[in-house]
């Protein structure tokens, strides 16, 4: 466990031991380098500290953690321990396969044919033309696709269950004639990011099916009540957060197979392996946190790994990392610090910032494997990785779907962020945590700097 890691924390606590662990990584390879064995920081927590404006000059000093063992700054070789509860459970698992959304307004299966796209749009970079059916209201109606704000309440239930990489922005038009019994609209969605590190192929998102199983549980002790009218909604919102702590095992899964691709050092794959531990176990307290608030058990069902090996090179292995783990985990770390400060029962509270604490970790990992990447890369990656990070805001993660007329302060105290709120905490991640990181890497991104790995 990281030791800097305190309760009170603000970005800016968050940002100084980010900084010194990637500046100690730095310490070495091409260009020049970052000092990393003195310290001389302002701790206002709010100001601009002497690692923030490094962009990786020489001559710089940074903070570093406790490092009296003599280990690497900002991390723990030994083994991590878990306050989590473990409730005693039955062992009995039948893995019934149930819809998330089994509250209005109830997801239906998709028709088999798709109709011909007859509805022109204009179209914004990343978004596309989807097809999507629901089920009528309770007066048995359809709603016009002009009908904003219901339309878009039930397409926010429905479409991220489908596919994480899917979100939706806007009914174009419908209902359409033809499917009795359904209301079936042409909708432009856009691609996004799961929270935490996400798992893709293809360039698609990738979620396991939700299932009625009390095996992927873990207790906090906290006690989660809510009104019966805020229960589906905060159920739902959990299970979203907890199937993508799930796919984050199989990322890690993947990246310790990558890194061992690489031939990266044997410190980066063994915090790799205990990441993806770790992941299971935010699953688990996630799924054990849905469940309580449906007031029945719910798990994760089988997730479709196929063809995530296929890209193994490389570069694609440095660019999936900065993606997934330099700029969405970094910002997801600091998401559950937000939630974690606002949860009104204690034990809620003091999971969410274990959790916190882990995910900046994992943040932490991946800048590091970049750092060790960047010794060994070509010209033209040195470029790509720049650019990913000139842009962190295409890559930043999405947050839970709920319903418009809930509270942001009632989402706050259950641990959940309102859309606004995650869209404020995403800005200020980016620019108090992600750019600075970006910055200590300074010449390591220019072209000339590059070797070709041996």
């Amino acid at each position: 466990m990281a030791d800097w890691y305190s309760g009170a924390m603000d970005v800016g606590e968050l940002r100084r031991p980010l900084l010194a662990a990637v500046a100690s990584a730095l310490g070495l390879g091409c260009g020049p380098s970052v000092p990393s064995d003195t310290a001389s920081t302002s701790t206002d927590g709010g100001g601009t500290n002497a690692a923030d404006d490094t962009g990786g000059n020489s001559g710089t000093t940074v903070a570093r953690p406790n490092d009296d063992d003599g280990g690497e700054a900002g991390w723990d070789d030994g083994p991590t321990a878990t306050p989590f509860d473990v409730p005693a459970g039955d062992g009995d698992d039948d893995g019934i396969l149930l819809d998330v959304s089994l509250e209005p307004p109830n997801c239906p299966p998709q028709p088999v044919r798709v109709p011909p796209m007859s509805c022109p749009a204009m179209l914004s970079e990343g978004e596309s033309m989807t097809f999507y059916c629901l089920n009528p209201n309770g007066a048995g109606e359809c709603l016009e696709a002009l009908d904003v704000l219901p339309v878009l309440e039930a397409f926010s239930v429905c479409l991220p269950q489908q596919d994480c990489g899917t979100q939706f922005v806007r009914a174009e038009c419908g209902p359409l004639d033809g499917f009795e019994g359904s209301c079936c609209y042409w909708a432009v969605t856009e691609s996004s990011i799961c929270p935490g590190r996400p798992f893709l192929v293809e360039g698609r998102e990738r979620l396991a099916v939700v299932a009625e199983r009390s095996d992927w549980q873990r207790g906090s002790g906290a006690t989660l009540r809510a009104p019966a009218a805020l229960r589906a909604a905060l159920a739902n919102a959990w299970t979203e957060h907890a199937s993508f702590e799930h796919a984050s095992v199989a990322s890690f899964s993947r990246f310790t197979m990558h890194l061992l691709a690489c031939g990266a050092p044997a410190e980066l794959v063994r915090d790799a392996a205990r990441a993806m531990a770790e992941e299971i176990e935010h699953a688990e307290l996630f799924f054990g946190f849905a469940s309580d608030y449906a007031g029945r058990p719910r798990g994760p069902g089988p997730l479709p790994v196929d063809g995530a090996l296929d890209d193994s090179g490389f570069e694609s292995v440095v660019l999936a990392a900065v993606r997934e783990g330099c700029i969405a985990e970094t910002v997801s770390a600091w998401h559950v610090r937000v939630a974690a400060s606002h949860a009104a029962d204690e034990r809620l509270a003091a999971a969410l910032e274990r959790v916190a604490e882990q995910e900046m970790d994992h943040a932490i990992l991946a800048w590091r494997f970049l750092a060790w990447a960047m010794e060994r890369a070509t010209p033209a990656l040195r470029v790509q990785v720049a650019q990913l990070l000139s842009e962190p805001h295409l890559h930043a993660p999405r947050g839970a779907q709920t319903p418009a007329a809930v509270d942001e302060g009632v989402l706050l105290a259950h641990g959940i962020l309102s859309p606004e709120r995650h869209a404020a905490e995403t800005e200020r991640a980016l620019l108090e945590l992600v750019v600075p990181t970006a910055a200590l890497f300074g010449p390591r991104f220019d072209p000339a700097c590059a070797t070709i790995p041996a």
